[in-house]
């Protein structure tokens, strides 16, 4: 509690100097080619600071039984790259699964055994920050520390964003939810620090059973009512969430007619939201940007925008570790992102997963700022990955790997809202099985697009259990959410205002290989 005080009191008192001294394209462009030319002495910095400098560290077993120094890895660096020295590492047994990550199984290397929480793998450092929180659906909470110098180096990003899209000088806004979730609150910081602090901020999550606890509301308001004393002041959160779309609309339209154009970050479901929400009214969206992530855009949903006349420019970030995709604006396929290489280093197993023709990626944190500290840590998502050259700003800056078709194998991710699989079994198993009957191998969660383009988490109860209420089930599952943490409450209530969770009354499905899996991602029918 002591080191939450200070780094709050920290962040309180750096605020004001944070936000008053933004960052140029210029600065920004040279500190993004500055960073790549020097990832690999950043790397060694990195991992001399954060785990060879702290005895705590989850992977210091592991870097000793593979008799692995800081000089040995800094020779493979040297010699083969930091993805060469990467996977050499991987090789030797230092690498982090999903499941290890979040503290469900214990990292057994040789004769090493490491118990590891996820808050095990949290930067050590003591600089001005603020916590964040994971849903904790899968059991306890895990805090995340997101350190406001992480913010400085991230807003690089956004400083070269804004220039390629061309977003300087008109009307923008968020549609985020508050604390304890990072995406609005770190948004705001890093796009005041980009010179361009966001003119709106609607509260995605309004809806008063749902929303998150005292605390967050509470620290938001007051680092926004800090945030005035600065030349850039933040937006304050006002309610907007599923329910009132036509509010966040009208205010997208009013600048459409005014300025001609304007700019919406927010997640890709509702960028697909507006899109149908404008073409109800008979409105068009053309001058619109929308800045989306959070979840995968497929193809369906990027037709769905470009019906409505907007544009979308994709990006991939993690709470845990900062930007990892940046969107490329000329782009090979839908979903086409520029692998964040300054500060991320990736690289892949040699065979696909989970029935994906894409392979696991692995990242590695590269700067000591980041909030989590990775070396070859599988967040549970899959891709593609390529060198390729395109005609975009940020391959002339020197970012010329490109990620493609990135999805997740051990989570599900519906209106921006990521939850673990794992939470979703353990739903079914806990709560769902004693109340209304069955087996676990009679219920199976099954993400799916609808004709809309909306992406659905459809629970199938086996017919055989009985007579059940479907509306029921769903609430069960919501109100577990609730029940959980105040994080998870977001979760519930951005599904519960978007309908998400749906139950259809049919047998569970077997794949090709003949396995009856408890989750399972479909195309629509």
């Amino acid at each position: 509690m002591l080191g939450k005080a200070i780094s709050r009191f920290r962040l309180f008192a750096g605020l004001r100097g944070f936000l008053n001294n933004p960052i140029s394209y210029d600065e920004a462009r040279a500190m993004l080619a500055r960073r790549l030319e020097e990832r690999g002495e950043n790397f060694l910095y990195m991992l001399q600071q954060c785990v060879y400098g702290n005895p705590s560290s989850p992977y210091l077993p592991l870097l000793k039984e593979a008799q692995c120094t800081h000089e040995d890895v800094a020779a493979d660096v040297r010699l083969h790259g930091v993805e060469g020295a990467l996977n050499r590492l991987k090789e030797a047994g230092v690498w982090v699964s999903f499941e290890e990550y979040k503290g469900r199984k214990p990292i057994v290397r040789g004769r090493a055994s490491v118990e590891a929480s996820g808050e095990a793998f949290n930067n050590p450092g003591g600089a001005a920050g603020y916590s964040g929180r994971s849903g904790g659906s899968t059991g306890r909470p895990v805090a995340t520390s997101v350190r406001l110098d992480h913010h400085v180096k991230r807003a690089a990003y956004e400083s070269v964003m804004f220039r390629m899209l061309d977003l300087y000088d008109v009307p923008f806004a968020l549609w985020y939810p508050q604390l304890p979730a990072d995406t609005g609150f770190g948004n705001s910081l890093r796009d005041a620090r980009a010179g361009r602090a966001p003119d709106r901020w609607f509260d995605l999550l309004s809806d008063r059973q749902d929303k998150p606890g005292w605390e967050g509301r509470l620290m938001t308001w007051a680092l926004v009512r800090a945030s005035r004393l600065s030349s850039n002041p933040l937006a304050a959160p006002e309610p907007a969430g599923l329910g009132d779309v036509d509010r966040v609309l009208d205010w997208v339209l009013e600048q459409l007619a005014s300025h001609g154009r304007c700019g919406l970050q927010s997640y890709v479901s509702q960028g697909v939201r507006l899109s149908h929400a404008a073409r109800q009214r008979g409105a068009g969206l053309r001058g619109a940007t929308f800045i989306i992530g959070s979840e995968p855009l497929t193809a369906a949903k990027a037709h769905e925008i470009e019906q409505s006349g907007a544009r979308f420019h994709p990006r991939y970030s993690s709470s845990d570790l900062g930007h990892v995709g940046l969107g490329c604006c000329d782009p090979a396929e839908v979903g086409d992102l520029h692998l964040a290489e300054d500060m991320i280093a990736m690289i892949q197993d040699d065979q696909g997963q989970g029935g994906h023709e894409g392979r696991v990626y692995y990242f590695t944190s590269l700067m000591e700022s980041t909030p989590k500290v990775a070396i070859n840590l599988e967040l549970g998502d899959c891709g593609r990955a390529e060198e390729r050259r395109c005609a975009c700003l940020l391959d002339e800056i020197g970012f010329h790997r490109h990620l493609l078709d990135v999805r997740s194998i051990s989570c599900v991710t519906c209106e921006g809202m990521t939850v673990p699989v794992a939470a979703l079994v353990r739903i079914v198993e806990e709560v769902l099985c004693p109340k209304y009957g069955g087996s676990a191998l009679h219920y199976q969660w099954v993400e799916q697009e609808d004709e809309r383009s909306y992406t659905r988490l459809r629970l199938r109860v086996d017919p055989r259990i009985g007579q059940v209420d479907g509306g029921r089930i769903v609430a069960d599952v919501l109100n577990e959410f609730h029940r959980l943490s105040q994080s998870s409450r977001i979760v519930a209530g951005v599904w519960r205002g978007a309908g998400t969770v749906e139950v259809i009354r049919e047998s569970p499905r077997p794949t090709t290989a003949g396995k009856t899996l408890p989750f399972m991602h479909e195309k629509a029918r």
